[in-house]
């Protein structure tokens, strides 16, 4: 599969190398190319593309942008990104207050899909850091959990299935369409202090279900009658 990654950050750079482990082909964007010198070096098999090159290449494009530039990053890539799947894992948070610029009744997941109508627009990923994304196994042998909402069911599939044979996700959660985008970015100000109490990222969210019958605690997710816990 060829994977287009709009964002040469951390973030951006993390997954292009897993997506290369994983034998994906992958053209990760960048303005200034000169400034991934040591990387492009020590990963010749990922291309380097200008943001419309890399839209363009991609059968599924990432947004890996900042989410407060999100928006005026991808409103030039809207032709190249007609009719593809957008795996969305931006955050609109604003810095140092650590407070969302889009919250309650809207959020950036949804202003993307309206941004990019015939985009196939899911979000997913935002509530892990980068390490975590491409490699759950790092928190142990939990099973841990990922959300996913979009508009596009098929869409929805094709991702929960790179989630999960290519990172090993063992339980992706849909939320529904593209408006859960809200709940998903709403947790971020919470991982974020969490983040800052346990001096480390390296965490996850799970969701644990208590067995009416027998009282056991079950980490497999099931829908109804649930309760969220953090490691």
């Amino acid at each position: 599969m060829k994977i287009g990654i709009i964002g040469s950050g951390d973030v951006g750079k993390t997954l292009a190398i897993a997506f290369s482990n994983h034998k994906q082909e992958i053209m990760l964007s960048s303005r200034s190319p000169e400034k991934l010198s040591s990387f492009i070096n020590e990963n010749k098999n990922i291309l380097i593309g200008n943001p419309f090159e890399t839209a363009s290449f991609g059968e599924v494009v990432i947004n890996a942008t900042p989410g407060l530039k999100s928006l005026d990053a991808l409103l030039p890539l809207k032709h190249a990104l007609y009719d593809k799947i957008l795996i969305d894992l931006s955050n609109p948070l604003e810095f140092p207050d650590i407070k969302l610029s889009v919250v309650n009744t809207d959020s950036l997941g949804e202003q993307i899909q309206r941004l990019l109508p015939e985009t196939k627009v899911i979000k997913t990923l935002n509530t892990v850091n980068s390490k975590i994304m491409v490699d759950p196994s790092l928190l142990g042998t939990l099973d841990h959990v990922m959300f996913i909402s979009g508009n596009d069911f098929i869409a929805k599939q094709i991702v929960t299935d790179i989630l999960k044979d290519l990172f090993k996700w063992k339980h992706v959660i849909d939320l529904g369409d593209i408006t859960a985008a809200r709940s998903q970015e709403m947790l971020l100000p919470l991982w974020l202090k969490l983040c800052e109490k346990m001096g480390s990222g390296a965490f996850n969210f799970n969701i644990v279900k208590k067995n009416r019958a027998n009282n056991e605690v079950s980490s497999i997710w099931k829908p109804h009658y649930f309760i969220p816990y953090f490691e």
